[in-house]
């Protein structure tokens, strides 16, 4: 049985997730209640990087500067409450906004990364450690630059320090919790194309707004036609059909595991279909997929023998 406390950090990690993840919170929510916990809490980490590398406010020198606190903070139980504070005081100085959730919840967070396992824990400060690396670099290229992307190898290194890695990130995790066999040689493989591909997504659905902030993500250019698009659309989509017919081929001891995993991917999916339907689309909103759509496809693969 689960403690009361337990699941009192349960409830508030699903409050977080339920406001700043579209794509994670609802299967999150459906792990069993032993690995809940850690994905949650990783999740809420990578996005806080997240946060940091995508606030245009922020310089480099200060980006830096917390993710080193950061790194700290993850290994060095009395250096949180510093880098706690840093935090709470960009939100309430609106540069860290999209956080402000965190406000009322912040110390939560440590407080359940310092109680999951120690093995989960050097598995998540090594992977973020990864990502927050890969952002300074690529931030760094961005303040040197005019142009941030010279390459598709660079554009694929990008998209694996902030999400290939997260894809390892949870084979690490299921692999440790024996979900995935670590004999079987395609898992991983498998685990950083979806990683890969969702991002590749969400930078489709942000290029116009990137693109306002000075953001361009694709090689060596500062626009990217209707047939790139397509081009890009088209190649990720091809590689979302492999990796949900891969990871439904899996054995799971529990369905809401193969739900974490593939409902994602199937949200991705959507939405590139119909960035191939509108290569020329102005805003995200015409081909972001709306909460109902989420909610639709949500009861959709509930109920059916994924």
């Amino acid at each position: 049985m689960f403690s009361k406390k337990y699941k009192q950090y349960i409830k508030k990690h699903q409050h977080i997730l339920n406001t700043i993840s579209r794509t994670y919170a609802i299967p999150i929510g459906q792990l069993p209640n032993e690995i809940k916990l850690i994905f949650s809490n990783a999740y809420i980490l990578f996005r806080l990087a997240d946060s940091i590398e995508d606030s245009p406010h922020l310089s480099l020198d200060q980006k830096k500067k917390l993710f080193y606190l950061f790194d700290m903070a993850l290994i060095d139980v009395t250096k949180q409450h510093q880098f706690q504070l840093q935090i709470l005081e960009l939100i309430g100085s609106g540069h860290l906004s999209e956080l402000i959730v965190l406000e009322g919840h912040f110390d939560s967070v440590f407080e359940v990364f310092n109680e999951v396992e120690k093995k989960y824990q050097r598995i998540i400060t090594q992977r973020l450690r990864i990502t927050m690396n890969g952002m300074i670099k690529y931030a760094k290229r961005k303040s040197n630059s005019s142009v941030m992307i010279e390459s598709r190898a660079m554009l694929d290194e990008y998209i694996f320090f902030v999400a290939g890695n997260v894809g390892y990130l949870i084979y690490d995790i299921l692999s440790e919790k024996k979900i995935f066999d670590k004999k079987d040689p395609r898992i991983k493989p498998f685990c950083l194309k979806l990683g890969q591909s969702l991002q590749l997504t969400n930078i489709l659905i942000d290029k116009n707004e990137d693109a306002q902030h000075g953001r361009y993500w694709f090689p060596g250019s500062s626009s990217l036609g209707q047939r790139s698009i397509a081009l890009y659309a088209n190649e990720v989509s091809e590689k979302i059909h492999q990796c949900i017919y891969f990871f439904q081929s899996l054995n799971y001891p529990h369905k809401g595991i193969k739900f974490f995993i593939i409902f994602p991917a199937y949200l991705a999916l959507a939405t590139i279909q119909k960035i191939i339907l509108n290569p020329h689309f102005r805003s995200k909103n015409e081909i972001k997929i709306t909460r109902r759509e989420i909610y639709k496809l949500y009861f959709k693969l509930l109920f059916v023998k994924l």
